[in-house]
């Protein structure tokens, strides 16, 4: 069974009968908190999204979203390990052909270019991938969203990354 509480804590803002081994849990916040038969735990926090704007009108191919500045992942272990879940893309006004947009990383600014997620956008207004293999964020890591394939370019492209980390609490 799933509850949607008030507040951020489900011990204190629930009532705990009537409760199985396996039931969630969801907290005002978008915590998850899943009851193990003694006691509720937290299953992930420290969500956070990166937001990608493509600075210009028209999606041109082979320019980097934000100009040519990435975006940083924090360092001290702010968001190391966090597991990327979903890498959303939208257009105010469609394309047609092949559109497609990759999320790049790399552990120095100017360094090599991984290629860890492909979004296949081409005559739609919204496309999204939850396919990252095995890769999860490191502290420092460098991230771009880049256009690789632009047929006719849409217009007023943004992505969306969104990470989070499993904890048990």
């Amino acid at each position: 069974m799933i509850w949607a509480i008030v507040g951020e804590d489900p011990a204190v803002h629930t009532f705990q009968f009537g409760l199985e081994p396996g039931d969630f849990a969801i907290s005002e916040g978008g915590r998850i908190w899943s009851w193990n038969g003694l006691s509720w735990y937290l299953l992930r926090s420290d969500d956070k999204t990166y937001l990608f704007h493509f600075h210009r009108v028209i999606l041109q191919q082979d320019v980097d979203f934000n100009g040519e500045l990435p975006v940083r992942v924090p360092g001290a272990d702010a968001h190391s390990g966090a597991t990327p879940f979903e890498l959303r893309v939208t257009v105010e006004t469609a394309g047609s052909g092949t559109n497609t947009i990759e999320l790049q990383t790399s552990s120095t600014f100017g360094g090599a270019r991984t290629t860890r997620a492909t979004v296949s956008l081409d005559a739609t207004q919204e496309a999204e991938t939850s396919s990252f293999g095995s890769w999860v964020l490191s502290d420092d890591e460098y991230l771009w969203i880049r256009a690789t394939a632009v047929g006719t370019a849409p217009r007023g492209v943004e992505a969306q990354l969104d990470v989070g980390k499993v904890r048990y609490a």
